[in-house]
């Protein structure tokens, strides 16, 4: 199952990019709440690589055209921690947090022991959809996507500068993220 889902992230990621890419700023504009902008303690837009070193150790380290990455494998929960910088900084762009296998260089081996990582409002991976949406309120738009045989419901809530994207498999949580434009 795990060499199924590699193939899903990939799929996943490539979704949430171009959903915010094509994303209408009118409609994220309308959400009456906020989302936090904090993953497993990082700060989106305030905290910087050195701070997520502090908290999880050295990680598994890609530079893309500038873009430094940080990847974890969180044992306790079967998740996969990413960390991605502005370019030519150190400073936090985006954090996901994500059941979706990470193909990521190094990635597996970049362990988080003994911890069980959560978002705002004390939302968490496995989390039911009904949970999510209470804690976190109406999202400002939402989808369907086909990943393999299964249908992804994506929630996306604005962000000081940015959104967040929740995404629920058969209705629970399985990906949660933060990018700042």
């Amino acid at each position: 199952m795990q060499n199924g889902r590699a193939g899903r992230l990939a799929a996943v990621m490539f979704a949430v990019m171009a959903a915010g890419i094509a994303g209408s700023s009118a409609a994220v504009s309308s959400q009456p709440r906020t989302f936090g902008r904090t993953i497993a303690g990082i700060t989106v837009g305030r905290d910087r690589l050195d701070r997520v070193r502090a908290l999880y150790g050295p990680g598994a380290q890609t530079t893309v055209t500038d873009v430094q990455s940080l990847c974890y494998y969180v044992k306790r929960d079967h998740s996969y921690l990413s960390v991605s910088t502005f370019e030519r900084e150190s400073r936090i762009r985006s954090v996901s947090l994500t059941t979706f296998a990470n193909v990521a260089p190094g990635c597996q081996d970049a362990t988080i022991e003994g911890r069980h990582l959560t978002a705002s409002a004390g939302v968490a991976l496995g989390d039911p959809m009904a949970r999510v949406l209470s804690a976190l309120g109406r999202p400002a738009e939402t989808g369907k996507l086909r990943i393999g045989a299964d249908d992804v419901v994506q929630a996306d809530y604005r962000v000081a500068g940015g959104k967040a994207t929740c995404m629920f498999e058969h209705d629970r949580l399985v990906l949660i993220a933060v990018e700042l434009d």
